[in-house]
């Protein structure tokens, strides 16, 4: 097979044609903008009038996300299940763009394509270093030209708490993004169909409250079990889902939290006996289940990395997302026997801990969505983890975590290192959450994916000046 598109088509035929873009009409009227804001910013042009019309047609007898394109002497026809299935088109159309002579020209081709995963995702930690605003601009470039659904945002953070929460605005003790800039974000991404997916991560890696809100959340290792801090949860919760009113995801954390410390903690063994938990990892269950619940009656479906126990899968709601990465705390193939929707963000190959650890896109291309690796011995992973393929596993998650990078002087140096990991690994992600069938040929793919990263990042870097 002849790789031509970041993530391949599962049908495409190039006809040999190059087609002059004239206009762009029809339905999606969103799309269509967004894809002539793409051309502008790649080739400093728009469609002038003269040549092939572009036309948009939404197709109900087509799944969700998939599209056709179809090419004529002097017309490009794009038929679209949906907006994102619009998106998608418009995507691959500018991967089969380029300029002459101040013109732009399409390689006609005859497409059909839908993805094989709905949950194709990237996360980035921004809490543990400071990243400007334009890094998740740019994140979001990058997850529309790959055909990537969303952008996880990993927002707090012992050392940072970057969400701008009213009632506690103490909590912005450090760098933070204001409630315009994330507006305005989220806006940018609804309009690429870009889904972002907050994440305020609880009850562990939460310094930040403790520091700044002893009087309310104490002052241990891990957030306490108490009816004032759930309110207070509540209401960042609520302030959240207003921030990302676009987004049917919020992430909870629920992981690496340090619940030793819960033993000591008056508040929380007061909590403990009054609602009848015996256990440290019954009540760790219990949190997250209360968490869960105040995002599903904010009408948004609750995320939850993997990290409450078996024998209290019971009290989690299984319309939670469990994203399964360690395969320590509870197993992919438990989690899926007791009834949960996976995510799976695999430590070997998707975690990139700039700037040392990371796998290559040659790596990524040999993962599935149903299969889990991990450097740490004990890791249930660690020789590898396959389950059976009948198990729902949504789809596959790139995640970049900033823990080297909290310490270094430079935070703009840190955030460059490990955009260009991304940057490198990326199509690997979109390839093989978009397509079941493996690549064929590792070389041909690497050189398209490279070439098409080139051009994307040339035209960034052009609309940034």
């Amino acid at each position: 097979m002849k790789y031509i598109l970041t993530p391949q088509p599962r049908e495409i035929c190039l006809s040999g044609q190059k087609l002059p873009i004239g206009a762009v009409r029809g339905d999606f009227m969103q799309c269509q903008e967004t894809f002539c804001q793409y051309l502008s910013a790649f080739y400093n042009a728009r469609p002038n009038g003269t040549g092939a019309i572009i036309t948009v047609k939404a197709s109900e007898a087509l799944q969700a996300e998939s599209y056709e394109i179809s090419c004529g002497n002097n017309e490009i026809i794009i038929s679209a299940s949906d907006s994102r299935g619009a998106h998608h088109a418009f995507a691959t159309l500018l991967q089969l763009s380029e300029e002459n002579d101040g013109r732009i020209y399409i390689s006609g081709a005859e497409i059909k394509d839908a993805p094989h995963c709905p949950y194709r995702g990237l996360m980035i930690d921004v809490a543990r270093c400071e990243h400007s605003i334009d890094f998740l601009y740019d994140y979001i470039d990058i997850c529309y030209y790959f055909k990537l659904a969303s952008l996880q945002i990993h927002f707090t953070e012992d050392k940072a708490f970057t969400l701008p929460i009213g009632p506690f605005s103490k909590l912005n003790d450090k760098y933070f993004y204001t409630k315009q800039q994330l507006k305005a974000l989220s806006q940018y991404a609804f309009e690429r169909g870009i889904t972002l997916i907050p994440e305020m991560d609880v009850p562990g890696h939460s310094l930040s409250f403790m520091r700044n809100y002893p009087e309310i959340f104490g002052t241990g290792s891990v957030l306490p079990a108490d009816e004032r801090v759930f309110d207070a949860l509540e209401a960042c919760f609520k302030e959240i889902a207003e921030l990302f009113s676009y987004s049917p995801y919020i992430h909870i954390g629920g992981d690496e939290a340090k619940i030793d410390g819960w033993e000591s903690c008056e508040k929380t063994q007061r909590y403990c006996r009054l609602h009848n938990i015996h256990s440290l990892q019954h009540l760790y269950a219990h949190y997250v289940q209360r968490c869960a619940k105040m995002i599903l009656g904010l009408g948004r479906v609750p995320i939850v990395w993997e990290g409450f126990k078996e024998e209290y899968n019971y009290l989690i709601p299984r319309e939670t997302l469990v994203i399964s990465w360690e395969n320590y705390y509870q197993t992919a193939d438990r989690l899926a026997q007791a009834g949960f929707t996976l995510i799976n963000c695999s430590w070997k190959p998707l975690y990139i801990v700039s700037p040392s650890i990371s796998w290559s896109a040659k790596e990524i291309l040999k993962w599935d969505t149903h299969q889990w690796g991990h450097k740490w011995e004990c890791s249930a992973a660690y020789n590898g983890l396959k389950i059976d393929g009948r198990y729902k596993v949504l789809g596959g998650q790139m995640c970049a975590w900033g823990d080297i990078l909290a310490d270094y002087e430079d935070s703009l140096k840190g955030c460059m290192e490990e955009y260009e990991l991304v940057c490198g690994r990326i199509g690997a992600l979109a390839e093989r959450t978009w397509n079941a069938e493996e690549i064929t040929d590792e070389e041909e793919w690497e050189r398209t994916q490279l070439r098409h990263m080139r051009a994307l990042k040339q035209a960034l870097r052009r609309a940034q000046n």
